[in-house]
């Protein structure tokens, strides 16, 4: 090998080995980069997901009124638990509408001042009850017979004297009974006549022997309990189960119920209002009578005497200038006027009993079609007149039989009569009877199965 060929070979593995160092150093310097971009783009990450849980805490404290807020609630609950109480109808009657208000007390917002509880009903102020700090429950009543408005919802929150608000409860809704005793009408309790208008009660109690009077009105009522005493829903009373005078009968008016439990035994009589009567005429017989001649008499004979005198004899002979008549015929009476009709009776109303989740309801369907009216009487026609006495004759001076016997002969006196009485008038007409109301078929629905409670009447 000549110096030139070693030369050449030595700098070929020169830039071998510095191409070879060039590569390791170009590999590290990658690696390093790629290290710095992971780096980087799990810092953002987390920052992102930071910004997404700070996002998410101020939202949620955003949702909150206050920051103190504990996990604790306000309730407002029967008096009484009408579960355990469900037979006793007299002890549920005694506590309708009283409610109690109770809360504990957590001991992290007790503070040295005295702390209330704030109640609203909307935008007006219903009660502030104070408890001093060392108490841990609030208990204390709420009686809803002293609002007699309808059901509300209450707003309630519990701070203390500075008004720094320590706890609050969301809107509860509160319902209120209702009592039906003794006779009332829909009027009376306040009550709306329109199917699906009325608001939800919490508890409907009709108390024994009670009555609630609808007449031609519909009505529902809903709520999560009806307790029945033997009470009933009814249409009219008393007299005014017939209509007027003249007036057809109005129909029983709709009843819907709609509860989640019943209890007891109802009577449901939503009959028909009877016809009224019909009219009647004033007076029995028409007071038009037949032309009457009881004040005068027919014509009497006019006849005179000539020759003689009458304590002579011969009698002088009778000259007759007009002989006697008969008396006329009295006159026809007037015809009687025809009868008023009957008035029709009204139909009957009908019920749709719901219970959707238990029944333990006695129902006693009483409901009868209103009844119809009788047609009032024709009247009589009036009277026949009075006929006319007949004629009268006198012989006087005349005497004689055989001027009488000349005088009857001529002037037919045994054919003369007195006028006979006027017919009575014909009778007015008679009219047709109302009809009866027609019958509506009432249903009890529990559980979605339904029956048809037929009436007792």
């Amino acid at each position: 090998m000549n110096n030139e060929q070693f030369s050449l070979r030595f700098v070929l593995k020169g830039l071998c080995v510095r191409s070879t160092i060039m590569t390791f150093y170009l590999f590290r310097i990658m690696t390093l980069v790629s290290l710095l971009l992971s780096l980087s783009c799990n810092n953002s990450n987390k920052e992102i997901s930071v910004k997404n849980k700070k996002t998410e805490n101020n939202d949620l404290k955003e949702k909150r009124p206050e920051e103190n807020i504990q996990s604790y609630s306000i309730e407002i609950k029967r008096i009484i638990s009408l579960k355990k109480n469900i037979n006793d109808f007299e002890l549920i009657k005694a506590n309708l509408n009283k409610y109690i208000i109770s809360s504990s007390i957590p001991s992290n917002i007790k503070t040295n001042e005295n702390i209330f509880i704030e109640c609203y009903r909307g935008a007006g102020e219903v009660f502030k009850r104070y408890f001093p700090n060392s108490s841990s429950s609030i208990h204390f009543p709420l009686d809803l017979n002293l609002f007699p408005s309808s059901s509300f919802e209450i707003d309630c929150h519990i701070a203390n004297d500075a008004g720094v608000i320590l706890y609050t409860e969301n809107k509860k809704e509160v319902l209120r009974d209702l009592l039906i005793d003794g006779e009332k009408t829909i009027d009376e309790l306040g009550l709306m006549s329109f199917l699906g208008q009325n608001e939800e009660f919490g508890v409907v109690f009709i108390d024994r022997k009670s009555t609630l009077f609808i007449g031609d009105q519909d009505i529902e009522l809903s709520g999560k309990y009806l307790f029945a005493n033997e009470g009933m829903i009814t249409t009219f009373k008393g007299e005014d189960k017939r209509a007027k005078q003249d007036t057809d009968g109005l129909s029983g008016g709709d009843v819907n119920l709609n509860f989640k439990k019943a209890y007891g035994s109802i009577e449901m009589d939503l009959s028909g209002q009877d016809g009224g009567l019909a009219l009647e005429h004033d007076e029995i017989r028409s007071s038009i009578s037949g032309a009457s001649y009881n004040q005068t008499r027919a014509a009497d004979a006019v006849y005179y005497c000539t020759g003689g005198s009458a304590s002579n004899m011969p009698y002088p002979l009778i000259q007759i200038k007009t002989c006697p008549s008969s008396g006329r015929d009295g006159g026809n009476g007037g015809e009687g006027r025809d009868a008023f009709p009957g008035k029709n009776g009204g139909d009957t109303g009908r019920f749709i009993i719901n219970i959707s989740e238990y029944s333990d309801l006695t129902v006693s369907n009483k409901t009868r079609p209103g009844l119809k009216s009788k047609a009032g009487k024709p009247q009589l026609g009036g009277l026949g007149g009075i006929g006319q006495k007949k004629g009268t004759w006198r012989f006087g001076f005349c005497g004689g039989s055989e001027n009488k016997q000349s005088f009857f002969k001529k002037c037919k006196i045994d054919s003369l009569t007195d006028g006979k009485p006027g017919a009575e008038g014909r009778e007015g007409r008679e009219a047709s009877d109302g009809e009866d109301g027609k019958n509506k078929e009432s249903l009890l629905n529990i559980n979605g199965s339904f029956k048809i409670v037929p009436s007792l009447w």
